[in-house]
C-alpha cells in the first residue's frame, strides 16, 4: 500500500492513517504534516472535501519546525517556570522564560572514544 500524498510505500505491518480532510491514506510523515496544518479539523472531526493543496507539495521549513516542536512538546515538563524536555536517551534540556536554552542532563550513553 502507498501513501496517497507522497506515494511512499508503507512498510509491511505499518498502519496507514486516514486523512481528516478527505480520507486519503497517509504515511506517518504525511499524517504529521496534516496535524500541523492550521485548518486541521481535529482528532475526532472529519471534514468532507479536499485536503489543502499545500499538503501535496514538498515539506517546507516552517512545517519541519512545527513538527519538531510538536515532537518536543510530547516530552515537555515544567520546572521552575522553565520548559524542560526529557528525551529517551536520558538527556534533558531547558528553555527558561527569559534566558538562554541549556542542557540539564546529557545522554546516559558512555562517552565516545576520541
Amino acid at each position: 500500500m502507498a501513501c496517497t500524498r507522497c506515494s511512499q510505500t508503507l512498510p509491511a505491518g505499518s498502519m496507514a492513517e486516514a486523512s481528516r480532510f478527505n480520507g486519503d491514506l497517509l504515511c506517518p510523515r504525511c499524517a504529521e504534516r496534516e496535524r500541523a496544518h492550521p485548518d486541521y479539523p481535529g482528532k475526532d472531526a472529519r471534514r468532507a472535501g479536499s485536503a489543502p493543496a499545500v499538503l501535496y507539495r514538498t515539506t517546507c521549513k516552517a512545517e519541519e519546525l512545527v513538527i519538531a516542536i510538536r515532537h518536543l512538546a510530547a516530552s515537555m515538563v515544567t520546572r521552575d517556570r522553565s520548559q524542560a524536555f526529557a528525551f529517551p536517551d536520558g538527556s534533558e534540556a531547558a528553555l527558561p522564560p527569559n534566558g538562554h536554552p541549556r542542557v540539564l542532563a546529557y545522554a546516559s550513553s558512555p562517552p565516545r572514544a576520541r
